[in-house]
């Protein structure tokens, strides 16, 4: 690290998982900016995260099916660990800061990437992301 600056080299993928939902939206931007700049041309950024859905019912579904799948897994594992209270867990941690998905596609095109879209979306998880333009 010098001067505060990772040399990432030259990549060609710039990946994150499970981490930039801590951040306000306005953040996320500088982040998408800053992973734009340090990309090649045509070079791609994903991140694998939580979002926030666009209407309320459904947050809500989301939450359920994942308590389902949940309840699902701690039959199945038998181990009589159950992991059902995460959901609860994630909603009340104030440092959890989703943005829905429009919200963050809007701000990778502001930092540059194009195309955009969401790659993959399973209830309350996604992965999206961009391409740097040629």
């Amino acid at each position: 690290m010098i001067a505060g600056r990772v040399d990432l080299g030259d990549p060609h993928i710039v990946v994150s998982a499970f981490a930039i939902h801590h951040l306000p939206l306005a953040e996320k931007g500088q982040l998408f900016a800053c992973a734009a700049r340090a990309l090649v041309s045509g070079g791609v950024f994903a991140n694998v995260d939580v979002v926030l859905s666009p209407a309320t019912c459904l947050e809500e579904w989301y939450l359920e099916l994942w308590r389902d799948w949940i309840r699902e897994h701690d039959r199945v594992a038998a181990d009589g660990k159950s992991f059902v209270h995460i959901p609860t867990q994630y909603k009340g941690n104030t440092d959890n800061l989703p943005d829905t998905l429009d919200e963050q596609l809007r701000e990778l095109k502001q930092a540059g990437f194009q195309p955009v879209d969401v790659f993959y979306k399973c209830g309350l998880f996604a992965v999206y992301g961009g391409f740097k333009p040629q």
